[in-house]
């Protein structure tokens, strides 16, 4: 179970890491989402060097079709 904040903050992480798969300019980010660059950041790190879990399931949400 996660709490009202925990769920807000999953979230807001998702709508960031779909924003940064679409190739939407981190500034636009921050001024759409209200949240720190340097928050934007570490999501883009994620994307790019994590363990795979947010391409997996951006892949998902495309029915296989992620660009690279």
């Amino acid at each position: 179970m996660l709490t009202p904040q925990e769920m807000a903050s999953l979230a807001e992480r998702w709508q960031l890491i779909q924003k940064l798969d679409a190739g939407v300019p981190q500034r636009d980010i921050a001024d759409e989402l209200g949240v720190s660059i340097s928050k934007i950041t570490r999501g883009s790190r994620m994307l790019q060097y994590g363990s795979g879990g947010f391409a997996y399931f951006l892949k998902k949400l495309k029915g296989g079709k992620r660009r690279k």
